[in-house]
């Protein structure tokens, strides 16, 4: 069987994020595999598509996508015993349970698996079913498909469509790896049309989009392509944009009035997702020019924007969606060469952030980064967002600025998948100094970079300024500008570098600062991570403060001949947190300053020096003492 398949194997479900990059190395690696083969490979993890994708669509790229569909000789259904209420919340609700799929597919199904989130009591299994042919004609793959789609209605609506990929799972069930569906009976049948049921039946009949009978729904939505088709013919003149963001801009600002055929703008008017009576519907514009639709019913409360609407009103995904919205408004994106070449960049960055090569490679850059590695993953993808509209080239560099609310914003959106965050670090997405802080260590370390305003292109300041008086904002402030190199060989080494000088000046990225990094490694490295900040010096008050800690450590040696750091923080004037946070940044300068040394404590050292404690802490001594 031919199909498509991703070498890389997973231990649990891949996040969101990682989904692009499956699709890449998938559609890399076409197989023709037997049916047992392919369910030792989803044993491992791995992730495939049914459908073997190898036509050129009609801009003569390969992607994975209905238009590329070539063959397909197997159909999976998912059940995921789940659903989700008109507020997006989902609801377990168990329709097929293991047991009850081994017996319906006994005589049709080749095997079921497990699927990454599957719990007994909450069954979650894909039925794998090999047909008795390659069906290499798009017509017959859509009405068997549609076929069991109908059948089983309570299955995963989207795992009918053409070019689906199916996560890998944790457990093979086989049924019957000689078992062959007969396409011939399932194609001369027809497909049931369920308009005219009774409602109250609907939920033995495949439900409309919101629960609402499709009945109710399917004039509007005729009644609409209809209408959009005027909107297209009378756009002439092709809408054309760099990059994906403003494309996006470019559709949401679109008059959903309009698009809806909705005439009088003033008023409230019916919902068109229920049987409305009394006008619950409206629509507002927002400061960036974007259409929201809200139905204040209590029986829908739907929400949302063109993108939304589109996908709820013809049952489309999101992909598709934006696909159509491109054809009623003549619009498409047309990529440069820098832009292609600045993509390629971050999406080679992010390939390597998460490949695993760095901890061999790179080992004490590894040890530094490996917690905050998912954020620095989503500011590279956040730099692919930006590339148009909120970039500029100088220099060979793509400059681009994001306010660190939004930053947080969108770091909120990505961060829901990824599991492997620690829980104390997901304070970044609600803390803007927890956020600006990790930035300002990836900024020490070279895997990002910071401008002052003043190497900032005066055209990108202008384009920041206008965008905030567009959305409203009296007051400019000034945001950061950043660049994010390519992580080759020279940039990951002079990384490395600096973590090892990072440790060896015993740093912390607990008391992490601007006046930690002007103690321990000088004023030009702290003005390339705080470029804002080059004419502000250290303040009197934490010169003092910083003083009066060094000389507590060199009194303590001078009368024990030793000093421990939690001594020093215990002893010294202030709390507990801020005493830790003083140490922490003025360590090494009062190491430098004084001749002093921080070293693990051992056996040999506790008895030259007479020290009585549990464990080997470190201790500040005198250089040459050890």
């Amino acid at each position: 069987m031919k199909l498509m398949l991703d070498p890389v194997e997973y231990k649990n479900k891949p996040s969101k994020s990682e989904v692009r990059y499956i699709t890449e190395r998938l559609m890399q690696n076409p197989v023709d595999i037997s049916i047992e083969q392919l369910a030792e490979e989803i044993a491992k993890g791995k992730t495939f598509t049914p459908a073997y994708i190898q036509t050129l669509n009609k801009d003569g790229e390969l992607r994975r996508t209905k238009d590329c569909w070539t063959s397909q000789q197997l159909v999976c259904i998912d059940f995921d015993n789940e659903y989700k209420d008109k507020d997006g919340k989902v609801h377990k609700h168990i329709t097929m349970t293991l047991d009850d799929a081994i017996k319906e597919f006994q005589s049709m199904a080749t095997f079921i698996y497990k699927s990454f989130n599957y719990k007994d009591e909450h069954p979650k299994f894909r039925v794998v079913l090999c047909l008795d042919r390659e069906i290499t004609s798009p017509t017959e793959i859509d009405h068997i498909l549609a076929w069991f789609k109908h059948k089983y209605h309570n299955s995963d609506p989207q795992c009918y469509e053409r070019a689906r990929l199916f996560y890998g799972g944790i457990e093979i069930i086989e049924i019957n790896f000689n078992n062959r569906v007969n396409t011939y009976d399932i194609l001369k049948s027809k497909i049931p049309d369920i308009k005219g049921k009774n409602n109250n039946d609907r939920r033995k009949s495949t439900q409309s989009i919101l629960g609402y009978p499709k009945d109710y729904l399917s004039n509007i939505t005729w009644v609409l392509k209809s209408h959009h088709e005027v909107i297209s013919e009378k756009k002439q003149e092709k809408a054309t944009f760099e990059n994906k963001l403003d494309l996006m801009g470019y559709l949401l600002s679109r008059d959903l009035f309009h698009y809806l055929g909705i005439e009088n703008k003033g008023a409230a008017f019916c919902c068109i997702f229920h049987n409305d009576k009394n006008p619950s519907a409206s629509i507002v514009k927002n400061q960036k020019g974007f259409y929201f639709y809200k139905c204040h019913s209590s029986h829908c409360g739907f929400s949302g924007n063109i993108f939304r609407i589109t996908e709820r009103l013809f049952g489309l995904n999101n992909v598709d969606a934006i696909d159509y919205l491109c054809q009623v408004y003549n619009a498409e994106v047309v990529e440069s060469e820098w832009y292609v070449k600045q993509k390629r960049i971050y999406e080679q960055n992010i390939y390597y952030l998460l490949s695993g090569f760095m901890e061999d490679e790179h080992p004490e850059l590894y040890k530094f980064i490996k917690k905050h590695i998912p954020l620095l993953v989503i500011l590279n993808q956040i730099a692919i967002m930006c590339i148009g509209s909120e970039t500029i080239q100088r220099n060979k560099k793509a400059i681009w600025f994001k306010p660190l609310n939004e930053i947080i914003e969108m770091f909120v959106d990505f961060i829901v998948d990824i599991k492997e965050i620690e829980e104390k670090d997901k304070k970044i997405t609600h803390d803007l100094k927890e956020l600006n802080k990790r930035i300002n260590l990836f900024a020490l370390l070279g895997v990002i970079e910071k401008l002052h305003v003043s190497e900032v292109p005066r055209e990108l300041f202008l384009r920041y300024t206008a965008l905030q008086k567009q959305a409203g904002n009296k007051r400019i402030n000034i945001p950061n500008f950043y660049y994010i190199p390519s992580y080759d060989d020279n940039v990951l080494t002079n990384a490395n570098n600096m973590a090892n000088e990072f440790k060896a000046n015993n740093m912390s990225k607990k008391g992490f600062s601007r006046e930690m990094i002007i103690r321990a490694m000088g004023e030009d490295v702290a003005n390339r991570v705080y470029p804002m900040k080059r004419n502000v010096t250290i303040s009197e008050s934490s010169n003092t403060i910083a003083m009066k800690v060094k000389k507590l450590i060199l009194n303590m040696i001078e009368r024990d001949g030793y000093a421990f750091e939690k001594d020093v923080i215990e002893m010294a004037d202030g709390s507990k947190e801020m005493n830790t946070r003083v140490l922490k940044r003025c360590l090494q300068e009062a190491l430098n300053e004084y001749g002093l040394e921080r070293v693990r404590l051992n056996k040999e050292l506790k008895n030259k020096l007479g020290i009585e404690v549990n464990g080997f802490p470190n201790v500040i001594l005198r250089s040459g003492t050890v």
